[in-house]
């Protein structure tokens, strides 16, 4: 009977890491829809069996959807080390800004598809399909932007550390 290769812990972490993070998410359907990528995919990344390693874009956004960052203590805890949580101020600040950029960031992923589909002179189903999956990813960062606007007000105002009026 031949020999059961042996298993590298590091990436037994991750990939145990990864399918608690999958279900975090809400399971592989859920996962597949917000990260874009095929339900066989995230099968494949959920599966005890498989090899397959979620990349690093799915990754964060994965743990920033769940606010656990699973595959990076993971990964951090194979080299020794650890996660420490930046503090309160830190935390809003940048939260904020992520908020902003992923806002931008879908606009214009909204705007180029819009663009894209009225370039023949023509907009086919497909293309306003395309289009409205767009619209709902800017929604959907829109609401972010606004829970951490929200956050900041609930939070009375907020400091942003190095800025002009820090003191």
């Amino acid at each position: 009977m031949a020999e059961e290769p042996s298993i590298d812990p590091f990436i037994l972490a991750v990939r145990c890491a990864q399918r608690d993070l999958i279900k975090r998410a809400g399971g592989i359907e859920r996962v597949a829809l917000i990260t874009n990528r095929s339900t066989s995919s995230v099968g494949r990344w959920n599966g005890k069996h498989d090899t397959d390693i979620m990349p690093i874009p799915v990754v964060r956004i994965l743990e920033e959807d769940t606010d656990a960052p699973l595959v990076t203590e993971a990964m951090a805890a194979a080299s020794g080390r650890r996660l420490s949580e930046p503090d309160e101020r830190s935390r809003t600040a940048l939260s904020l800004i992520q908020c902003m950029a992923g806002d931008q960031a879908s606009e214009s992923e909204l705007m180029s598809t819009i663009l894209e589909a009225l370039a023949d002179g023509h907009v086919t189903p497909g293309e306003a399909h395309q289009c409205l999956q767009k619209l709902s990813d800017k929604e959907i960062s829109e609401d972010r932007l606004k829970r951490c606007l929200i956050g900041a007000i609930a939070g009375g105002g907020l400091s942003v550390p190095g800025g002009r009026n820090e003191r």
